[in-house]
């Protein structure tokens, strides 16, 4: 996804923590855990859960991957960004490693 500008940028990761946290919400009721609970065994603060379940913006990631980890959905994580996935970077590589053309810090995809 090609993102034009700062506001849209925002937007949009603000769209996902949202989405994510009601998802983490949904996956803590359905085991019948209370938000309490859940920070005594993701060791967080109850505020943190409440932070995450909303999609606040100033949410720590390490926050959210102990959440994750509590409800056994750490699997997930374990994928994200991975090296070995990442096609668009892997062919970046191959293509500059193979040709005299600078790698710029900057692409237009």
């Amino acid at each position: 996804m090609k993102i034009e500008n700062e506001l849209h940028m925002k937007t949009y990761a603000l769209h996902w923590l949202s989405t994510i946290g009601l998802r983490l919400k949904v996956a803590r009721e359905r085991r019948g855990i209370t938000a309490n609970k859940m920070a005594e065994i993701s060791f967080c603060d109850e505020t943190a859960i409440e932070a995450i379940e909303r999609g606040d913006e100033n949410t720590k990631l390490a926050d959210v991957i102990k959440v994750l980890t509590a409800l056994y959905l750490d699997k997930d994580v374990k994928g994200l960004a991975c090296p070995g996935d990442d096609d668009i970077g892997l062919f970046l590589e191959k293509y500059f490693r193979n040709s005299k053309i600078e790698v710029s810090d900057k692409f237009d995809f």
